[in-house]
């Protein structure tokens, strides 16, 4: 049928290719595709109609929130960034503990005898 605008509207519903109508072709073409038995078709249309459901759901609760994946973004970059801070630290605490280890060697001592201050505190000698 013909617009105001010069094009053509599509009817309503169903048959506009709604989802009950994409479902539906999902499920056709899902079994298909799978080889399946047709006595599953009805199984398997409600699973794939579940699936649309769930990811429409999804899709309307992101764009509620624009600014979570800009976040989720920032928060993972965060995490990245954390365990490169915790990975350096642990090679310079097993580089602290060799030196530890060659210093009390070349000196005869224990190693528990050796003791390195940490950075920032006062000596008390």
């Amino acid at each position: 049928m013909p617009s105001t605008d010069g094009r053509d509207a599509l009817p309503a519903g169903d048959a506009a290719g709604g989802p009950a109508a994409s479902a539906a072709a999902a499920a056709a073409v899902a079994i298909a595709a799978a080889g399946k038995k047709p006595e599953r078709a009805p199984r398997i249309q409600q699973r794939v109609q579940r699936k649309q459901q769930r990811t429409a759901a999804a899709g309307e609760s992101a764009g509620a929130a624009p600014g979570l994946g800009a976040l989720n973004r920032q928060l993972e970059l965060l995490i990245a960034q954390l365990g490169a801070a915790h990975r350096l630290l642990g090679r310079v605490s097993a580089e602290r503990d060799a030196l530890r280890h060659q210093l009390a060697e070349l000196q005869g001592i224990p190693v528990e005898d050796v003791v390195v201050p940490s950075i920032g505190t006062a000596k008390e000698q």
